[in-house]
């Protein structure tokens, strides 16, 4: 009986040591037979001190992209890799330059660069912040995907691109700050920032992309020039901010797709606020259709129009703020399902009358300057 419970123990051991090889692997140790330096780029050089593990880039122009026949030539030194310097005269990071760098947790990048490529820091799970440099201009798509840690992210202003899910999966931010001079966003770039709680998209901007915002479930206060994903001459639906892919901690609603089939999106649960910027003319049949989520509406005085059932079924709204003097032209059914004697209507100093006699926003029975 004790040769059996022996045997037993040996053979529980062995497989606890099996496990634990797979699910906790142990860090690798360097190799001294790998190269600590050479080429990253026509002009650039590495170079890895394996002492304090710091990856240094030097020289002038771009790093490569690396795919296909063309390795990172530091791959074997990744999870030895905690601090990567990128030295003034470098202009672009390639494509997935330090993808998978899971010891990272610093990074310091120069005033000379103007791009980092696809995937260049994607799932780098222990950097936890990151100063971008005043002069880059574009972040392609998943540039920093899947950096569950990175909890601040500065950009700067000079950035006028974002690619697609450039920071999807970034679930440790709680907030944002987009430039004023980026012009495009690209599909899913904010997609999976739990923790992500307000943003506001600049007036700059010329298109958002689908998705963008899709399972971003701890979003309270949305601030966007137009309330759908597109450009401002084509932008439809709200849904589309957001996604279809089923969540029980998102909230679901029905609209109509850009085909015109009824689809359900998921919103946050506690996205109360949602303000269009100025600048903003129509808000187009059905597109914040089923909201109920929202609590407060913040309209624009530039907004002249809206569509049939631009808000029908928001029947959450407590408040609506206008910010025109004259009432912007509705439909009948534009208001159906808001609840008039709740919602509080805030309008321009001397419009109120204006609004009461209008046939179409009168029903509100609290207005209030």
């Amino acid at each position: 009986m004790m040769e059996y419970k022996s045997n037993q123990h040996r053979q529980m051991a062995t497989v606890k040591n099996i496990l634990s090889q797979i699910f906790f692997p142990k860090r690798q140790e360097l190799s001294s037979h790998e190269p600590y330096s050479g080429s990253c780029g026509t002009r650039a050089q590495w170079n890895l001190n394996p002492e304090n593990e710091e990856l240094r880039i030097t020289g002038t122009g771009p790093l490569f992209d690396f795919f296909g026949e063309k390795e990172v030539p530091w791959e074997s030194h990744l999870d030895h890799i905690r601090k990567v310097v990128v030295a003034h005269g470098i202009t672009y990071i390639g494509f997935q330059a330090f993808s998978y760098c899971t010891s990272l947790s610093s990074v310091e990048l120069p005033d000379t660069l103007t791009g980092i490529g696809q995937h260049a820091f994607a799932d780098c799970k222990n950097l936890t912040e990151i100063k971008l440099p005043e002069g880059l201009l574009q972040l392609k798509s998943n540039s920093f995907a899947g950096c569950i840690s990175l909890a601040s992210v500065s950009l700067p202003p000079t950035v006028a691109y974002l690619g697609n899910s450039a920071f999807e999966g970034c679930n440790s931010f709680t907030r944002i700050d987009i430039p004023d001079k980026i012009v495009h966003i690209g599909d899913r770039v904010f997609a999976d920032c739990h923790a992500l709680e307000q943003i506001t998209i600049p007036p700059s901007v010329h298109h958002l992309g689908k998705h963008i915002f899709s399972g971003c479930r701890s979003l309270k206060t949305l601030t966007v020039p137009f309330p759908a994903c597109g450009t401002p001459a084509t932008y439809s639906n709200f849904g589309e901010l957001f996604g279809t892919t089923p969540d029980t901690e998102m909230r679901k609603i029905s609209q109509d797709n850009e085909t015109g089939k009824e689809t359900n999106y998921y919103l946050p649960r506690n996205l109360s606020v949602l303000r269009i910027l100025e600048g903003c003319e129509v808000i187009p049949s059905k597109c914040l259709m089923n909201c109920f989520v929202l609590k407060e509406l913040h309209l624009p005085a530039s907004l002249y129009m809206m569509g049939e059932k631009a808000i029908y079924g928001c029947a959450g709204l407590k408040n609506i703020y206008c910010q025109a003097a004259e009432p912007a032209s509705i439909h009948a059914d534009t208001f159906e399902s808001i609840r008039f004697n709740v919602c509080r209507l805030h309008v321009p100093q001397g419009s109120t009358e204006k609004y009461k006699q209008d046939k179409h926003w009168k029903p509100f029975s609290l207005i209030e300057e």
